[in-house]
């Protein structure tokens, strides 16, 4: 008997847009949040950078602990939108107005600024959880080819490096614009903006995808056992986890350390929106070569490449860091293609773990898979900035003062050396990576065959 799969499946441009329209929306909150944030907590509300760390931190692991826990409820989810597709349309409101209070908050209980701050970040970060896992686990449920399974994530990364682009060239600049001098309020007035936006953009993710309710019908309740054995008999994804967590690692320590770096090292506060939006530029540029690398070669050589690469960029920069801004902005262009490949194949490699950990375990957990990848994100995250907020403290960092020369060299370690040797610890770690387009191919007959076997052992009875 032969059974019908989406191994084949091709997505329309409709769908492929659609979908990779919505993390244009996510990165104006994840990027704006993970490039400014700090900053806004030390140099714009005051607050202690080991206290701001703590506060970045915490909230940050916290997102990173409900992401499995949500990745369970989505997967279990069903209605007749399908599991993931209502969490999107239903949470994006709530998602928007939690952004709005974390910069609201502060303003709105002067007297306990810290305390605030820290209540709103977790709300926000929660409702980010609730919005986000069911996005990412979507592309799962999109398609099983592979190959198109890349060019969904390079449409996804398209979203997300605009989205990221935006953030970083303009978050300064209007608030600055909206505040009219009081910075505060101009912070507040982005985030409606940004909000408001994102929200738009949930909508259309809803509306230009579907997801295949007749598979999740036939197919049996996961319970938590399934969930457990599906993750622990998953070499793929633990590989990945790993990757991630060390290259978010690096990318927190060095894309919020970067902000100081430029502020104090180069005294270029003005051109840091110009320098950050020219390394997301950078990024999205170099997209469509990641996408023809990875089909031409593989995932996992495209991402050692990039990782390599990216590392010694920043090594050179750790060791030569020019002093003027208009001769480090090539490095930064440069550093924004090399962190391509980290973008596009991530997001790729996840759905294909979905499949290893179906073929080892004969369970299928598009939400775990997810849940677990964006956990390692987040923890990565997480880890970094409790790192970055000790190290700020630890070499003598000043909001809005004259540097000494040993928080001077402190700030380009962090935005360059602790990076550096976290992108090279990525290639060693991705190097292990086993899935390729040949065992992806074998693993989805082999679970076509288990399948028709089911289905002829049940017709039988």
């Amino acid at each position: 008997m032969e059974v019908q799969t989406k191994t084949e499946q091709k997505l329309g441009a409709r769908t492929m847009a659609g979908y990779g329209i919505g993390d244009l929306g996510f990165n104006l909150y994840w990027t704006g949040l993970s490039i400014y944030l700090l900053y806004y907590y030390t140099d714009v509300l005051g607050i202690d950078p080991l206290t701001a760390g703590l506060i970045f931190g915490i909230s940050i692991f916290w997102d990173a602990i409900t992401d499995p826990i949500m990745g369970m409820i989505a997967t279990r989810t069903q209605t007749k939108w399908g599991k993931f597709r209502p969490y999107i349309l239903f949470g994006a409101p709530l998602m928007g107005i939690s952004f709005v209070m974390m910069f609201a908050a502060p303003v709105f209980f002067p007297a306990a600024v810290v305390l605030s701050s820290a209540i709103a970040h977790l709300v926000f970060r929660t409702m980010f959880t609730l919005v986000s896992i069911p996005y990412s686990s979507l592309s799962a449920v999109l398609t099983q080819d592979s190959d198109t399974r890349t060019r969904l994530a390079g449409a996804r990364m398209f979203g997300a490096v605009a989205g990221a682009l935006f953030a970083t060239a303009l978050m300064p600049s209007l608030a600055a614009q909206f505040g009219e001098g009081d910075l505060k309020q101009g912070w507040v007035m982005v985030g409606v903006l940004f909000a408001c936006v994102a929200t738009v953009l949930m909508v259309v993710v809803f509306l230009s995808t579907k997801e295949d309710t007749a598979a999740y019908s036939a197919r049996a309740r996961v319970t938590l056992a399934d969930s457990l054995r599906f993750v622990l008999s998953n070499q793929a994804l633990w590989i990945v986890f790993g990757a991630v967590a060390l290259g978010s690692m690096g990318n927190s320590i060095g894309g919020k350390s970067v902000v100081y770096f430029i502020k104090y090292n180069l005294g270029a506060e003005a051109q840091t929106g110009a320098l950050l939006g020219l390394q997301a530029l950078g990024a999205v540029l170099s997209i469509p070569f990641w996408v023809w690398l990875a089909g031409l070669t593989s995932k996992r050589a495209a991402w050692m490449l990039g990782s390599v690469l990216l590392g010694g960029v920043q090594t050179g920069l750790y060791f030569f860091a020019p002093s003027d801004a208009s001769q480090i902005a090539p490095a930064f262009f440069a550093m924004g293609v090399c962190l391509g490949a980290f973008a596009v194949i991530f997001w790729s490699m996840v759905p294909d773990t979905v499949e290893y950990g179906q073929w080892k375990s004969g369970v299928r957990d598009e939400g775990m898979a997810f849940s677990l990848s964006t956990f390692s994100q987040k923890s990565g995250v997480a880890l970094g900035v409790g790192l970055l907020g000790f190290w700020l403290s630890n070499v003598g960092y000043m909001p809005d003062a004259m540097q000494t020369e040993i928080s001077l060299n402190g700030l380009r370690a962090g935005a360059f050396g602790f990076p550096a040797l976290c992108s090279f610890l990525v290639a060693g770690v991705i190097w292990f990576y086993p899935i390729d387009r040949a065992k992806h191919a074998e693993m989805l007959a082999s679970i076509a065959a288990e399948q028709a076997q089911d289905i002829t052992e049940r017709q039988g009875k």
